[in-house]
Order: C-alpha cells, then sequence, then structure tokens
C-alpha cells in the first residue's frame, strides 16, 4: 500500500473509533474553547437557575427512601452545590462531587464515600445520577443530592453543559489582551467618560498592562426609549465579547435602568461602577452589577441626617411630586424620619401633572409659611421647587431647600441670590476640583491626554469606576474569569478611590456607596461647589 494511501485509511479508522465519543469543543487554531453552543448554554442556564431554556417544568425532588418533597428546579439548582466551575465547595460538613465532565469519565472510575467505587460515567448513567440518585455501580448517591425531574430535551441541554463546565471561553480575554466595555449616554457626558477611559487605558497599558495583558476598551452609545437602548446593549454584547463593563450608563429613558440590569444578569455580564439614577430596589440581589453611585432613595436619606445632626432640629417640610419614580423617595424620607424620631411639619404631594404656575404652589406656600419651617426637603423637578421658594419669598419667608441634584436644572441656578444661597442639593459624586490636591492624579492625566475640564461630576464617576475595576485586576492576578472578578470585588472594603466616597462591597452588597456630598449653588458661575464632606449612612 502507497504511503497516501496508509495515511488515508489510517485516517479513516481514527475516525470510525472516535465517532462514538464526545470531547469539548475548542478552537482549532488558538486552542481556546469555542463559545457555547444554542443547546449548552440553554443547558449552562439549567444548571446555574434551574430554569428551562425551552420553558419547560424542572422540579427537584428531595426525600430519598422517605417522603418525597418538590419544589421548583430554581430552588436547588445545580451549581448551588457544586458550584459554577461543576468542582462542588464543601458547605456545612457537605462536600459535593466534582462533576466536570473529565471527573465524572474517568476511566479508573471513582472512589466514594463509605468505600464504594463505581466505574465511569457516561451520559444514560449521568441521566439515571440525575433523574433516579444512582451511581454507575447502582450505589445511592448521597440522600441530600435532589433528583431531578425534566424533559428529554433539557437533559440534553444539561448534558451538553456539562461536557463544558470548567472549559468555557472567557469573554473578552485572551493571552495578551482584556477587553473592557463601555455603555455610554449619548452627547457631552458620553464624550467625556469616553476620553476620560481611553486615557486610563493607555497609562496602564503604557506600565505593562496587567500581568502581560494590555487593556482594550469598546463602547457604545446608548440612545432611543428603553426598548431601543436594551436593544442596542444586547447587540453590542452579541458582536464584542467583553470580560466586563467599565461605568455602564443605564439611566436614561424611564425604564431603561431596570432592564439593562436585567440584560447584565442574563448574559452575566460583570459591571464595575454601574452608574444609574435609579437602580432596582433589589440591586443588591443582583449577582453582576456593582453600583458606584449611592441610590436617590439613600441620597434622600442622607438630607434627612442633614437636618437630624444639627443642634438644634429645625422644622422641616417633606413636599414631593407624586410622579411613580418620586414616590419610593419619599416613603424613604418618612421612613428615616420615623427611624430618628423627627416627625417634619409639613408631609405634601403635588400632582405631577400640576406646573409650578397651578395653585398648589401659593396654597403650599401659605401653609408653609403659616408653620414657619426652616427647611424644605423637595423630592421632584427643580422647576418645582424654585416656583415654590419664589413664593415663600413673596410672603417674606425665606427657609432653606434641600433636594436631590439628580433634578437640578438651570431654574435654581436662575434664583436671586438670596434665595440661592439657601439652596443645597445632594449629590452621589462630588465633582472633580481642578485646583485641589485630591486633583493630582486627574490632573496629570488631563496634561497627559489632553482632556477638557468639562462635565467634572462626570469624569469623576468615570476615574473611580476604572481605578475600582484596574485595582480588581490587580488583585485576581494571571487567573482571569468573570467569576474571579466577581468574588474578588466582593473583598472590597472602604476602597478609596480618591474621586467618590470609599466603596465597600460583599456578597449581598451591591451598592459601593450609601449617603451623599452636599453641593452649594454658585449663580455667579452657573455651576455648583462642594459644601463638605461625605455624608455617610452605612
Amino acid at each position: 500500500m502507497s504511503p497516501r494511501r496508509l495515511h488515508v485509511a489510517l485516517a479513516a479508522l481514527l475516525l470510525t473509533l472516535v465517532s462514538g465519543f464526545s470531547f469539548p469543543r475548542f478552537a482549532a487554531a488558538a486552542g481556546e474553547p469555542l463559545p457555547l453552543s444554542p443547546e449548552e448554554a440553554r443547558g449552562k442556564r439549567l444548571f446555574l437557575v434551574g430554569e428551562s431554556g425551552s420553558g419547560g417544568e424542572i422540579s427537584a425532588v428531595m426525600g430519598a427512601g422517605g417522603p418525597e418533597t418538590a419544589v421548583p428546579g430554581a430552588t436547588l439548582p445545580c451549581g448551588s452545590c457544586h458550584g459554577r466551575d461543576g468542582r462542588g465547595r464543601p458547605e456545612g460538613g457537605i462536600a459535593p462531587s466534582n462533576i466536570t465532565w473529565d471527573s465524572l469519565t474517568k476511566p479508573y472510575g471513582s472512589g466514594a464515600l463509605l468505600g464504594r467505587t463505581h466505574p465511569p460515567y457516561d451520559e444514560k448513567s449521568v441521566k439515571r445520577a440525575v433523574t433516579l440518585g444512582l451511581d454507575p455501580a447502582g450505589n445511592p448517591l448521597n440522600p441530600t443530592m435532589p433528583r431531578y425531574r425534566m424533559s428529554l430535551d433539557d437533559m440534553a441541554d444539561l448534558i451538553a453543559y456539562l461536557k463544558r463546565v470548567g472549559n468555557e471561553p472567557i469573554p473578552g480575554v485572551s493571552a495578551t489582551t482584556v477587553r473592557l466595555g463601555a455603555w455610554l449616554a449619548p452627547g457631552e457626558p458620553g464624550t467625556v467618560t469616553r476620553a476620560l477611559l481611553d486615557a486610563s487605558v493607555a497609562e496602564v497599558n503604557k506600565r505593562g498592562g496587567l500581568y502581560g495583558r494590555k487593556l482594550e476598551l469598546a463602547t457604545e452609545t446608548l440612545t432611543g426609549d428603553a426598548t431601543e437602548r436594551t436593544r442596542i446593549a444586547a447587540a453590542f454584547l452579541d458582536r464584542t465579547p467583553v470580560l466586563a463593563l467599565v461605568a455602564p450608563e443605564l439611566s436614561g429613558a424611564p425604564g431603561s435602568d431596570v432592564a439593562l440590569a436585567e440584560l447584565l444578569e442574563q448574559r452575566e455580564v460583570p459591571a464595575v461602577g454601574t452608574i444609574s439614577l435609579f437602580p432596582p430596589a433589589d440591586a443588591d440581589l443582583d449577582r453582576q452589577a456593582f453600583y458606584l453611585l449611592a441610590s436617590p432613595a439613600d441620597q434622600a436619606r442622607a438630607l434627612v441626617e442633614t437636618l437630624a445632626k444639627e443642634t438644634v432640629r429645625p422644622a422641616f417640610a417633606l413636599v414631593a411630586s407624586d410622579a411613580a419614580e418620586i414616590s419610593p423617595l419619599a416613603d424613604a424620607v418618612v421612613s428615616e424620619t420615623e427611624r430618628r424620631t423627627y416627625a417634619p411639619a409639613e408631609n405634601r404631594r403635588y400632582s405631577a401633572t400640576a406646573g409650578p404656575n397651578d395653585p398648589w404652589v401659593e396654597a403650599t406656600a401659605r401653609d408653609l409659611a403659616a408653620k414657619n419651617v426652616a427647611a424644605i426637603l423637595h423630592l421632584g423637578p427643580a422647576r418645582d421647587a424654585s416656583a415654590l421658594l419664589l413664593a415663600l419669598d413673596r410672603l417674606g419667608s425665606r427657609p432653606r431647600l434641600l433636594a436631590l441634584g439628580a433634578f437640578a436644572d438651570r431654574t435654581l441656578l436662575d434664583l436671586p441670590v438670596g434665595l440661592a444661597a439657601g439652596v443645597r442639593l445632594a449629590f452621589p459624586v462630588r465633582p472633580i476640583d481642578p485646583a485641589s490636591s485630591d486633583a493630582a492624579e486627574w490632573r496629570a492625566l488631563a496634561a497627559a491626554h489632553k482632556l477638557t475640564a468639562g462635565d467634572l461630576g462626570t469624569q469623576a464617576t468615570a476615574l473611580a469606576a476604572i481605578k475600582l475595576f484596574v485595582a480588581a485586576l490587580e488583585k485576581v492576578g494571571r487567573d482571569l474569569t468573570r467569576d474571579h472578578l466577581i468574588a474578588t470585588l466582593e473583598t472590597f472594603e472602604r476602597y478609596d478611590t480618591g474621586v467618590s466616597p470609599p466603596l465597600r462591597f460583599r456578597p449581598g452588597k451591591r451598592m459601593g456607596a450609601r449617603g451623599a456630598y452636599l453641593v452649594k449653588l454658585d449663580v455667579v458661575t452657573k455651576g455648583f461647589a462642594p459644601d463638605g464632606d461625605w455624608i455617610d449612612l452605612d
């Protein structure tokens, strides 16, 4: 037989021998794992959260050898015991097995507790273990192991994913690069954020990168309503694999914050230094998003703290719009006043559809003037707060005004100097003061990369986010995965970025700072100026 025919025959024989076996899917060129197939992706969701990729019913059954109890699969997903990498995490005296495919299919079988052994697993015996709780030798598994009921299609998806557990691609990470992404707001905020992130990435790369890897930045500007912004964000993640998002801008059209936060959870993309004016109420329950800014509710509570800490507590009024997004903030203020036994002299709601020229303004001003309130905590559009201050001034009353910077606009800066002097706004981050000693790092960055002094509040948030991200990567080291990044961020305790309040994260805590800075108006420059230190609610 000629050498060529021998080569072909041997190749055909080898193909016949291996055709009955399944191997992990690897990229042919670089030896890196390929992206998950649709079946594997559905199986991963089943493994991690106990939900069917096809919408079928999955239940977990407990009570082997006795009364059975069935609960939804989402209550006891596989990954909750065996770990996201399938290697098992001993807890409470129980040591879940390593169920990576390499471990399950070891040719020499496996030792078990109580001295029992069994042959290697294959697809058939894995199905039996999952559904009946028996190993390949027919031994019952540990009674703490649930038995699962699911469709054949769902079982096929789960098996497909088990062959990939511990051998998945790491999005955005190669041997030489780490790609991070950013969702940007339109206009100037997005422009200055991109410029600052570009400059920060360039500085890291100038120092040689991180553990032999250079950073790359990919960005996408989110525009339109909530649905369109979510569509753009999803399309970006589809075409641009990133390890994580840095300083992603969630705030925009009403409802987009929640939709984008849900997208992060669905795609399992960590978001470091997430920026949101209205983070979801259950943000601490999210796994992926690490929020940089305090929620508006916490900022409103910080305003109560400011008044309550005064030597003589002033009589104050809570005046709030009844708009859907404002009501939870007013509720937070009321809860804080109850906790401090510091009830407002007046608790007034007004219609969100009423304008600053409507009768409610004059009527409210008369009531507040009659009660001689010394301060107003206003939650709603700045135009309404300005109209109320002007109406009170006409009655000879000049109470202080405390409000959220998120609602500030030009109408406050156009107030007469005497009225503006009594206005204080709560901000979750203090704008960079280019002349301060704290801004030395920003000045060096600005000089090296020609950054402008525009929108310094946005630059502060972006700089804090990228510093947090880089600090986390430095702690993770070379063994970089999304899970390692998240676990590392959860160890940060009062991390000082220099341009934000100290940030604190842990499992079950995703709001890095709870409180606010107070900022006063500068009607001459039509801007804002810091007024005091961080008000810490933690």
